[in-house]
Parts: structure tokens; sequence; C-alpha cells
């Protein structure tokens, strides 16, 4: 967009965005079914994980017990094609760089432990989980900004923090919130549309956006 200033503050959603465990919990889930893994396939109407069996009332099962595994598996997500890359170049860049999450706070060493492994710059203080289970990423990514301002003043614009993300619901919130936003564009967030939302592939169109 015209006149906006370019973004100093990057905070970045991890599963969806930089991390992947939908295939490890594609196996979990089946196991816990009972079916094959084969049975368990893409397209369920949930954004965060958005499996299916194809008959409803496995399905409803599927809702509620996808989150308690996914917590079992998380660990063994695999990093998304771009991603280090991207946040590496950030971390270079010399701008803030932050992950936020809804993961709840129970799984802080299985996060940390996860991005030191793999590569990922962190600090004690750029990861922030959810405060609470109503709260948005945009409100992680204003503290992660606000709490680094002890440096350069904080964000002089709201605009000058962007958020990345693969949800649709959490993109619209940002945007609406004033924050610029990098959505990965998936089947799932078709309907977030919004003049601050950029729409890439991957995160390896990550870096015109953000180092020019």
């Amino acid at each position: 967009m015209t006149g906006v200033p370019r973004p100093l503050w990057v905070a970045f959603d991890i599963d969806g965005t930089l991390a992947c465990a939908l295939p490890a919990l594609r196996v979990a889930l089946a196991a816990r079914l009972g079916l094959p893994v084969d049975a368990i396939r893409d397209g369920g109407p949930y954004e965060q994980f958005g499996f299916t069996t194809g008959c409803g009332r496995t399905d409803i099962a599927l809702s509620g017990m996808a989150q308690r595994e996914w917590e079992q598996v998380a660990s063994q997500a695999q990093p998304l094609p771009g991603a280090l890359d991207a946040v590496t170049r950030v971390a270079q860049a010399g701008r803030l760089l932050g992950y936020v999450t809804r993961r709840p706070l129970h799984m802080w060493d299985v996060t940390y432990t996860w991005l030191s492994a793999h590569g990922f710059p962190v600090a004690n203080y750029l990861l922030r989980h959810m405060p609470d289970e109503h709260a948005c990423k945009s409100v992680q990514a204003v503290g992660l900004a606000v709490s680094w301002g002890h440096r350069d003043g904080g964000p002089n614009h709201l605009s000058s923090i962007t958020l990345v993300e693969d949800s649709g619901r959490e993109a619209l919130s940002a945007a609406r919130n004033g924050l610029r936003v990098h959505l990965i564009d998936q089947p799932h967030n078709q309907a977030a549309q919004h003049e601050r939302i950029t729409r890439i592939p991957d995160l390896t169109h990550l870096k015109a956006e953000l180092h020019d």
C-alpha cells in the first residue's frame, strides 16, 4: 500500500505457517479411531486441522479428539517450505522477530524446544502464548512490539507491525486492528479479504515484501 511504512516488527504464527504436524496427527487420529490412515482425509470444516472421515458421527468425534492428539504430536512437526529462511532473514535485517501462537501455556517448553531444534532464531521474550483462548493474534503481535519499545520507543503506527499467518480469522482480526498481514493462501482462508492483507503462496515469497 502506498504511504504505509515498511514493517519493523514481524510476528510469525507457528502452526500452519512455520510448522506442520498434520502427517503425524493423521496417524495418531487413525490409531485412536481404529481406522486406516487413509481414512483420515483432508477437507474437513475445521480451520485448524481440516480433517474428515466422511461419516458424520466419526467427524464429530474427530473434532474433539484432534486438539488432544495434536498436543502429543506437536514436537514431531516439520518446518514448512521457506519457513526457516524467511524467519532468519527477518532476524538478520535487524527487525523485531516474534512468534505468536494459540498453543496453551503448558506447551511452552515443547514450542521453544522445537524452534531451537530446527534452527529458528528464538529468545525467551520473543515467544508469546495466548493469555486466554479468546485473545487474537493481533493482541500478541502488538504486545511483542510494545515490549520491545525500550529500544526504540515502540511502534509509531500499528501498520508497522506485520503478522505472518495462515488463519483467515486471525488475519482479518489483525487487519481490522490496523496491522499488516501476510496470509499464506489456503483453501480454508479464502473468505479473508482486506486491504491490509497480502496473500502469498508460501513463505518463499515473503522475502521481497519484508526486505525491501
